[in-house]
C-alpha cells in the first residue's frame, strides 16, 4: 500500500486482516498487486463479485414520514 506509506510488513498485515474480514484466501501471487487502496478495492469486487447498481428510489409507501392512516 505503498500510497498510504506502509511498509511490506504492514501491507502483509492488512491483506490477512482482509482474508480474515472477507473470509477468503488472498494467494501469495496476487500481493503485488495490492499496493492501492483503489487495488484492493477493485480486487475485493472481483473476488466477491460485486456488482454496482445505483440506490433504488424510495417510494412514499416506504417513506417513514408516509402515514397510510392519513390519506
Amino acid at each position: 500500500m505503498n500510497d498510504l506509506g506502509l511498509d511490506s510488513l504492514d501491507h502483509v498485515e492488512i491483506i490477512v486482516a482482509l482474508e480474515n474480514e472477507f473470509g477468503f484466501e488472498i494467494p501469495d501471487a496476487d500481493y503485488d498487486k495490492l499496493y492501492t487502496v483503489k487495488a484492493v478495492v477493485d480486487y475485493l469486487k472481483n473476488r466477491m463479485h460485486v456488482v454496482e447498481r445505483p440506490k433504488p428510489v424510495v417510494s412514499s409507501a416506504s417513506d417513514p414520514r408516509y402515514d397510510e392512516h392519513h390519506h
